[in-house]
């Protein structure tokens, strides 16, 4: 098998009142293309600090572009709205089965694996011309969402 026959898996069928929906898992470029949309989430997942209210503010926009993005429209507001008209359980159903599609072993082992990207020796020093090309790449983002979470 190749590359170029490698075919996604199906879409998970979640009921939603009512009805239901197809859903995927979210892959690198919907997640860095998430991830600049809302750099919040970012400090979700490093030492940065976190404040809650910044996480009310952005939690509902970024949960339903993470809904459309799970339902193969990224970046449509029309979708998006139509994750604001669901209840708050339908929601986390939705949510919750484009979670299982994204990290299908988990949180735990999607970090271990990681980790070791981090710690990679391909990965440019910080300060180096190519870690500040990386740091472009992903949108001006700070350097310290480039470097890899203190192990303190």
């Amino acid at each position: 098998m190749d590359f170029l026959t490698i075919a996604p898996a199906a879409p998970t069928k979640v009921d939603v009142e009512g009805g239901s929906v197809e859903v995927r898992g979210i892959g690198l470029r919907d997640a860095a293309n998430l991830l600049r949309r809302f750099p919040l989430l970012l400090d979700l997942f490093s030492d940065q600090p976190t404040t809650v209210g910044g996480l009310i503010q952005s939690a509902p926009d970024a949960c339903a572009a993470i809904f459309a993005i799970g339902a193969g429209k990224g970046g449509d507001a029309a979708v998006e709205a139509v994750f604001d008209q669901l209840s708050l359980e339908s929601q986390l159903d939705v949510l919750e089965a484009i979670v299982k599609r994204t990290v299908p072993k988990g949180w735990a082992p999607f970090f271990e694996k990681l980790s070791v990207l981090w710690s990679s020796p391909a990965r440019p020093p910080a300060g180096s011309p190519e870690a500040a090309a990386i740091e472009r790449d992903l949108g001006g983002m700070p350097q310290s969402y480039v470097e890899p979470p203190s192990s303190s």
